[in-house]
């Protein structure tokens, strides 16, 4: 009977599993230095994790509150800027409005005064208009909201094809659409400003294009509407005319609120508001 004999090399084996023990060291050591944390799976501390993860998320409330303070300055901030340059140009108003007034001035040089006088007026509100955070108006319509329930023009989606409407400073009010049809424009009007836009470039004929969306920027207003065509994913498809007679409402806003703190309290949040500051608040000649 010939005899079995096994071979073991028992140093081999020993250097075996300190070199997998180093490896699984190095592993550790490398995610540590990678995440910047000290523990970051269960199996290297079970207990301590969990009172790591529980300090971690506390400590995220405040981090998270700090970039939404420094957020909040910015934002004021630029507002405030804004504000100044306009308060720059009433005192010049005041100016002429008291140069204006004097009997040494003839009338052309009260025309020339005029002149100066309403081209500030339109620096005004072109300040106002420009005045911007984040996508959103400061100084004119901030906060506004459309009322879905009073706009028609979206109450009739399937039948207009109206896929989304975004407002960006629109001033509260009705909003009335003039759609002829099959002249390729389209006007929006509030009863004091009205613009009208060429849509003969984006459409396919009298209607957008198949699985397509166009806009219609009216930007002296702030109002985008957003118009599909057939399969693009809207209720219905837009074709000129379409949109005639249908109405916008926007309401006025209430501002925001500033979330400073770390937790969802009430006393976290501080509510502010921006007053809409075109010259049709006060500014004449």
């Amino acid at each position: 009977m010939m005899a079995i004999r096994i071979s073991n090399n028992a140093t081999m084996t020993r250097a075996r599993i300190d070199l997998n023990r180093v490896e699984r060291e190095a592993h550790t050591t490398r995610e540590r230095l990678n995440s910047r944390l000290r523990i970051n799976s269960g199996r290297e501390a079970a207990s301590l994790l969990g009172v790591y993860e529980g300090m971690r998320a506390e400590l995220g409330g405040p981090t998270e509150g700090t970039r939404n303070t420094k957020r909040a300055l910015d934002m004021l901030r630029t507002a405030e800027g804004a504000m100044n340059e306009i308060s720059v140009v009433l005192i010049r108003l005041g100016e002429l409005s008291v140069q204006s007034a004097s009997g040494t001035l003839t009338d052309k040089n009260r025309e020339a005064l005029n002149s100066e006088f309403n081209q500030l007026k339109e620096h005004v509100n072109t300040i106002s208009h420009s005045t911007r955070y984040n996508d959103q108006s400061l100084l004119y319509g901030f906060g506004n909201t459309v009322d879905e329930a009073a706009s028609t023009v979206l109450q009739q989606q399937a039948d207009n094809g109206v896929f989304r409407v975004r407002i960006t400073g629109a001033q509260d009010g009705v909003y009335s659409f003039i759609d002829g049809g099959a002249d390729h424009t389209l006007t929006l009007g509030n009863g004091v400003v009205t613009q009208t836009v060429d849509l003969g470039v984006v459409l396919d004929g009298n209607q957008v294009a198949e699985g397509t969306v166009t806009m219609a920027n009216f930007d002296r207003l702030g109002v985008q509407v957003e118009l599909a065509g057939d399969q693009a994913g809207a209720a219905g498809s837009y074709t000129d005319g379409d949109l005639d007679g249908q109405i916008l409402t926007v309401v006025a806003g209430t501002g925001g609120d500033f979330h400073l703190g770390s937790d969802s309290k009430p006393a976290d949040r501080l509510a502010y508001d921006f007053r809409g500051m075109t010259v049709e608040g006060g500014c004449s000649t």
